[in-house]
């Protein structure tokens, strides 16, 4: 099954309303609400190299989907939970992770619907890229690696870019209304 190989990261000045991820935590939860929402929740990790890459902490925790055995990773940047993903523990048999992929497309259209954007067929043939999908909810962008070469199978949910963009455009508007142009130009 497939990792995901790309990671989405936050700005830390996002300021975004509450988004839903995986198991009724929300964009923004403490390490505190995570472990309290998160069934079997490890203590969190801190690393040179989790800090390196943006990441203040890092909470995973087990989870059974579509009958399979997961592990959930809850990125914590300094102010809160800003990613979930979850990986397949084990590689699988191309029929059984044809399977998997498959029962988990349906769980995901049942509870998302229609999937909002996928890899093209052009690139999935002629590049051999993994066929991904992503469900919107709101704004939050749910994302489906299958199993592909050595890598297991993915899912992560993520704020969306939109979601993104408008945080943003808050924080430069709120920005430009607290510095005056005049008196930067006099300083200069």
């Amino acid at each position: 099954m497939h990792l995901l190989v790309a990671t989405f990261t936050l700005t830390a000045s996002l300021a975004c309303e509450a988004q839903t991820f995986l198991q009724g935590t929300v964009y923004g939860d403490s390490i505190e609400q995570v472990q309290s929402k998160v069934p079997g929740a490890r203590a969190p990790r801190v690393s040179d190299e989790l800090k390196a890459n943006g990441i203040a902490a890092l909470i995973s925790a087990p989870i059974k989907l579509v009958e399979q055995d997961f592990e959930s990773y809850y990125y914590f940047s300094p102010k809160g939970l800003e990613r979930v993903i979850l990986r397949r523990t084990q590689l699988s048999s191309e029929a059984e992770a044809e399977a998997v992929h498959n029962a988990l497309i349906e769980a995901l259209r049942l509870k998302y619907g229609r999937v909002a954007q996928t890899e093209t067929i052009e690139r999935v043939v002629l590049e051999k890229r993994p066929m991904w999908a992503i469900w919107n909810s709101g704004d939050t962008d749910i994302l489906l690696v299958p199993q592909h070469g050595t890598e297991v199978l993915s899912l992560a949910y993520t704020l969306s870019e939109r979601s993104k963009e408008r945080a943003n455009a808050r924080a430069a508007d709120t920005y430009k209304k607290k510095v005056k142009p005049k008196a930067e130009a006099a300083k200069l």
